[in-house]
């Protein structure tokens, strides 16, 4: 008892084999139209990968402290040291003084040097209020 045409196709369960190959050539050609589509975004993303990250505002490039521009010819450990200051005088407030800024740097364990010091009043960055008081200078300061 031979079987044909349509009856040995549904003996073989071949009509449900055929509409799960008809759904998976579908969903490959529909995947493959959704991949196509939205290549140009993945290659835009691709050239810019440089820039990804700097949509985030802790991931743009920002001075150290403001002033900094300034202190761009000196060696590094000047400025090293200069960021190390502008973080030591926001945590003692506005207004400091200079032994003051170093007796807390002292008790950081930094080694901060008088030179620095002076070639940072002499930029104009740490700025004499009266007797013995200063303040960092805050506004940006341009080189221009």
């Amino acid at each position: 008892m031979s079987l044909g045409g349509l009856e040995a196709i549904n003996s073989a369960h071949g009509l449900s084999v055929t509409v799960v190959g008809i759904i998976t050539v579908f969903l490959g050609l529909f995947g493959l139209f959704v991949i196509l589509s939205e290549l140009h975004k993945l290659i835009l993303l691709w050239e810019n990968r440089s820039g990804l990250f700097t949509k985030f505002n802790f991931f743009k490039n920002k001075e150290p402290f403001p002033g900094f521009k300034l202190l761009k010819h000196s060696p590094p450990s000047v400025v090293e040291e200069a960021k190390q200051l502008y973080i030591l005088a926001k945590f003692i407030g506005e207004e400091f003084s200079l032994s003051q800024l170093l007796e807390l740097a002292k008790k950081r364990n930094l080694a901060i040097s008088k030179p620095t010091i002076k070639i940072l009043i002499d930029n104009g960055i740490i700025i004499p209020i009266d007797k013995g008081r200063y303040y960092w200078r805050e506004e940006n300061i341009t080189t221009e």
